[in-house]
C-alpha cells in the first residue's frame, strides 16, 4: 500500500492543511486565538503553529527555527528537534534511531536511515508531499512535514 501525507499551505489564510492517511489536520499559527492588531501581526510573522485534528483537539506544537535551520515539535511525550549546519542534512534520533533529511535544489526531500532511502517527496514554497514512508516515521510525519512547509513559507516571502 502506498502511504502519501500532503501538507499545504493556502494563500487565503494563515493555517496549513495537512491529510495523512484520510485524517485532516489544521496547523493554527500562534496568536490564532488573539483578536486586533496583536494578534494580526502574531499570525503572520510567526514561526510556531499548533496542530489540530478536525474536532479541533490538539495533537502538537511544530516549530521551525531559521536561525539554526532546526525543526522542532512536541507532541505529547515526544519532543523532537532536527539539528543541521548550513548545507548539511536536517538530522534526528526518533526510537534510537539516527535519520537524515536530504532537501535538494529541485525541490525533492528524501529521509535516510544509513545508506537507506526510508521516505522520499517533493517540497514547494505552499505543499510539502512525502510518498512511500515507512509505518515507523507515521507518528512524527505530520510534524516533520509541517515544520518544512513552515520553513517554505517563510523562505518564499524572502524570494
Amino acid at each position: 500500500m502506498k502511504h502519501v501525507l500532503k501538507a499545504e499551505a493556502k494563500t487565503t489564510s494563515t493555517n496549513l492543511l495537512i491529510e495523512f492517511n484520510g485524517e485532516k489536520l489544521t496547523a493554527k499559527p500562534e496568536g490564532w486565538d488573539k483578536t486586533g492588531v496583536e494578534g494580526a501581526v502574531k499570525r503572520y510573522s510567526t514561526t510556531k503553529y499548533e496542530l489540530f485534528d478536525t474536532s479541533g483537539i490538539h495533537q502538537s506544537f511544530v516549530e521551525y527555527n531559521g536561525v539554526k535551520d532546526s525543526i522542532i515539535f512536541e507532541k505529547g511525550a515526544t519532543t523532537l528537534a532536527t539539528t543541521t549546519s548550513w548545507f548539511s542534512p536536517h538530522v534526528f534520533t526518533y526510537n534510537k534511531q539516527e535519520y537524515h533529511i536530504h532537501e535538494k535544489v529541485t525541490g525533492v526531500i528524501m529521509i535516510t536511515r544509513g545508506d537507506e532511502i526510508v521516505a522520499k517527496g517533493k517540497c514547494t514554497f505552499r505543499s510539502v508531499i512525502f510518498q512511500d514512508y515507512p509505518k515507523e516515521l507515521e507518528p512524527i510525519l505530520p510534524e516533520l512535514a509541517t515544520g518544512f512547509l513552515i520553513k517554505m513559507v517563510l523562505w518564499s516571502m524572502f524570494l
